[in-house]
């Protein structure tokens, strides 16, 4: 089973590198860019939650090659000889102690035809039209926003812990995909209760008992992933309260976690929840200067279009991250403090700044 994983995990990476070529958006071209060479080195998340399952094509173009070069692994009676996560720089385990090297090669023809079967087939097969219209019209919105200076615009977006807990940074996460901040921004939960709650309002996109993806109006894409590694327990301690396609509000039922079953089986609960599409909305610090506020939620400020060459507009445009109190249906057990990073505005402990309420 570990050597099929090779291929699936690289057709992954395959599916990234063909969404980063075909589209125009240079946002999408630069996440699938880092989701590429994450997946290639074992680190999936970005790309599936990122790239290819918001586009169904493409994650089911990744899905078929990974299960043909799986087949030719499977074909060549292929073998692992030691541990580690399926990546390019794990791919020696498959070398015999013995020196035969037909196992090896085997297992690199059958990752080599995954990525280039994915990367292909996402290319020319992984789009629907509506995909690349919308695609066409995000290029043009881009080209349009640099060449005509237009004021400066910011606004806030909440985001509440999804369960009652602890407030923790993404870097105390023992999976170093989120812990990196590769898979985006954000912080992360140690719940104390098994109800989840979505931390905003919007329309979900990801429902997989382990993970959730939101999008919200304002277009951050938030992925609640309940767990680490709990992917193996099949959704069992895991109910689902939502599905593809729902809208809900802030603080609407989630999932229903069993947490015992999920640290019976020796795993950690702590929960990520990140912004994947976190450049849009500045910059995360969490716990670092002593602004001591409950940190029940987020306000995550959008960065406002702006004329390149006005220094107050660039300034005003910043995005960022405050930390307030309040939030319906869940909350933390302590407070804990946050900063703004060096290259934003820092504000002033005890002092508030306005939000906005609208994008643009």
């Amino acid at each position: 089973m570990k050597s099929a994983a090779f291929p699936a995990v690289l057709a992954q990476a395959g599916a990234a590198l063909g969404v980063t070529l075909r589209l125009r958006e240079k946002k999408t071209k630069a996440l699938g860019f880092s989701a590429t060479l994450a997946a290639v080195f074992g680190v999936t998340e970005p790309a599936i939650y990122g790239i290819t399952l918001p586009r169904k094509r493409a994650f089911l173009v990744a899905g078929i090659s990974g299960a043909v070069g799986g087949a030719i692994v499977g074909a060549g009676g292929v073998k692992v000889f030691s541990t580690g996560a399926p990546g390019l720089l794990t791919l020696p385990i498959g070398i015999d102690p013995s020196g035969d090297p037909a196992s090896f090669l085997w297992l690199i023809a059958g990752t080599i035809v995954a990525f280039a079967l994915s990367a292909i087939g996402t290319y020319f097969f992984g789009f629907s039209r509506a995909d690349l219209a919308k695609d066409r019209a995000a290029a043009a919105a881009e080209r349009e926003t640099v060449s005509a200076p237009v004021p400066a615009a910011s606004a806030s977006l909440t985001v509440y812990s999804p369960a009652r807990g602890e407030i923790v940074e993404l870097s105390e996460v023992p999976d170093k995909a989120f812990a990196s901040g590769a898979m985006g921004q954000g912080f992360a939960a140690r719940p104390t209760d098994g109800t989840f709650v979505s931390p905003a309002a919007g329309e979900i996109i990801v429902a997989q008992g382990h993970a959730y993806g939101l999008k919200t109006a304002e277009g951050a894409e938030l992925l609640v992933h309940v767990g680490i590694d709990t992917v193996g327990l099949d959704g069992a301690p895991l109910t689902s309260r939502v599905k593809v396609g729902d809208i809900v509000t802030a603080g609407a039922p989630l999932v229903d976690v069993d947490l015992a079953a999920i640290r019976k089986a020796g795993l950690d609960a702590i929960t990520p929840v990140v912004v994947i599409n976190s450049t849009d909305f500045g910059a995360f610090d969490v716990n670092a200067n002593g602004v001591a506020l409950c940190q029940r939620r987020i306000r995550v400020r959008r960065h406002g279009p702006h004329h390149p060459h006005d220094r107050a507009n660039r300034s005003r445009a910043a995005g960022g991250v405050a930390v307030d109190g309040g939030g319906p249906g869940c909350g933390v057990d302590e407070r804990r403090a946050i900063r703004h990073a060096p290259s934003l505005p820092v504000r002033a402990p005890g002092r508030r700044r306005p939000v906005r309420r609208s994008f643009r």
